[in-house]
């Protein structure tokens, strides 16, 4: 965005939205003490009801505590075909929360990402502390229930009195691309001094990692009038200009997201069975969610990512945790699946499509409603991260080989899917919920490019249309309306001159009078055309 500055600032679009930081504050450099794994306890309680029965159930019954639960059965090839639904009692208050509709979850692997032993399941509910259960099973005319079905409960267990808080997050760090040159700062011979100066105010984003990568610009400018009164007319452009650097695959040029590891969220690793399988490279995100209630607390997600690893793997007899990430509604991002957060590890998220790509599942369900802005950024981030890693653009599409026949794929052929691609684009299920599905478009957006700063000033100015007058020494402050986290960082332009490159978000401006044209450049990680 540019300002007309004449003593004056011209002043184009006020009041964005920012969206431009992290979950949480910034995270320790290290996780202050050794935190000790927890283990899960897993329970499971058979349905009553003869195998050609159409009815099973298992009646209200108290239990021992428990917080996440999902009805298993023998065959992992089987599917329930009809209803079945689940209430919990809570352990606070005795009262029975809502029932909970369970879908199938078939998504195991495709000749990898299992083990022996493996049982077919719904995907898992999270009901908070609960002590009693109910479920009802009423199977469609015609069809056959699974056998060997059973209720299993999953109580994430708790952190021993003393032990470090749960769910540290942490940097993940990467190399720097060969050649990558650190964040110019300003200098004298950034621009005439004459021009002006510019001095970057604190702001409260941390300044991000850099990596030689060509980067995407939008450039928003503004006329500023310096010493003088209002003017009559005053313009705004917006252009956008691309630079290019090299960069090194996989080595990605978007910055690696801060997570919480499996140690944060104190991921018993005794319970995985095989060690984890790799992919010769990564062409596809795909974006889920845990059809999990949205009533949760974030402080409770490293329990539930806990539940979830648990009912994975010691109820549906998988190697690990399905998911390669898992993201809860506060944008908090958690290591999945064990093997590298950086490698194109195979997990058991979309059957027959889980080579080649990864699966970023948000704690909740979003049929109607839509995931939160924060969980999207975090989404939009890693997309870009993994993607980035191997020169995809959120916006294109990669072909995968599928890996079982199931209904519309059949084995050993090739399918195209884009770059970033709901579960229901690869498989017949609602996953990630219709109103999260519709929202896929906006995350590709914040993975690509930035949007424009919207620039106001202050400091003595007067702004009359979209141009601000001075006689004093303004601050340029902007804001955007795409995750910041992914900005590499912001250059003020004066009259067309760099000034001044910076992670913040404001600038003080030394301007001798005159007119000036102030501009500010957002620079996306990416390396795309914004």
């Amino acid at each position: 965005m540019a300002f007309l500055l004449l003593g004056a600032l011209v002043l184009a679009g006020v009041g964005a939205q920012v969206l431009d930081r992290e979950p949480t504050s910034a995270p320790p450099a290290a996780t202050p003490v050794a935190l000790r794994p927890i283990t899960p306890v897993v329970s499971a309680l058979a349905l009553s009801g003869a195998p050609t029965d159409l009815v099973r159930e298992l009646p209200a019954r108290a239990t021992g505590r428990f917080s996440l639960l999902g009805v298993t059965w023998d065959d992992p090839r089987s599917l329930v075909d009809g209803e079945l639904r689940v209430r919990a009692r809570s352990a606070a208050d005795g009262r029975w929360g809502r029932w909970h509709r369970l879908d199938n979850d078939s998504d195991a692997g495709d000749g990898t990402g299992t083990g022996t032993g493996a049982r077919g399941g719904t995907e898992a509910v999270w009901v908070g502390d609960s002590d009693a259960v109910q479920v009802s099973v009423h199977g469609e005319t015609g069809a056959r229930l699974p056998e060997g079905m059973r209720l299993d409960l999953v109580d994430p267990g708790r952190a021993p009195a003393g032990d470090a808080a749960d769910a540290e997050r942490v940097a993940f760090a990467v190399p720097r691309a060969e050649g990558a040159d650190p964040v110019p700062q300003a200098t004298d011979a950034d621009g005439p001094a004459e021009t002006g100066a510019v001095t970057p105010a604190q702001d409260e984003e941390p300044a991000p990692a850099t990596s030689g990568t060509a980067t995407s610009t939008t450039t928003t400018t503004t006329t500023i009038v310096t010493g003088s009164g209002p003017t009559t007319s005053a313009t705004t452009t917006v252009a956008t200009t691309p630079t290019t650097t090299s960069s090194t695959t996989p080595v990605s040029p978007v910055n690696a997201p801060t997570l919480v590891t499996r140690t944060g969220w104190r991921a018993d690793e005794t319970l995985r069975k095989d060690p984890p399988e790799l992919a010769d490279h990564l062409g596809v995100v795909f974006v889920h969610h845990t059809a999990t209630t949205n009533d949760y607390d974030c402080a409770d997600s490293p329990a539930i990512v806990r539940s979830l690893y648990a009912y994975h793997v010691k109820s549906l007899g998988w190697n690990d945790l399905g998911y390669n990430f898992v993201v809860d509604k506060c944008g908090t991002l958690f290591e999945g699946r064990a093997g590298g957060v950086d490698q194109p590890v195979i997990g058991a998220h979309t059957l027959g499509f889980n080579t080649a790509s990864t699966g970023i599942s948000v704690i909740g369900t979003y049929t109607s409603t839509g995931a939160p802005a924060a969980a999207r950024a975090t989404v939009a981030h890693v997309a870009a991260w993994k993607l980035g890693a191997y020169g995809i653009s959120p916006f294109g599409s990669s072909t995968l080989v599928a890996g079982v026949s199931k209904p519309g794929y059949t084995q050993g052929s090739s399918y195209s899917f884009a770059a970033v691609s709901g579960h229901r684009d690869a498989h017949a299920t609602e996953c990630p919920g219709a109103a999260f599905h519709a929202q896929l478009p906006g995350i590709r957006t914040w993975a690509t490019r930035p949007a424009a700063a919207t620039v106001s000033v202050t400091g003595g100015a007067t702004t009359v249309g979209s141009t601000a007058y001075t006689r004093g020494t303004p601050t340029l402050s902007w804001a955007i309306t795409s995750p910041g986290r992914l900005v590499k960082d912001y250059q003020v332009l004066v009259d067309g001159t760099v000034t001044a490159t910076t992670t913040t978000r404001s600038a003080t401006l030394a301007l001798v009078p005159g007119a000036h044209r102030v501009s500010v450049r957002t620079r996306h990680m990416a390396g795309t055309t914004a």
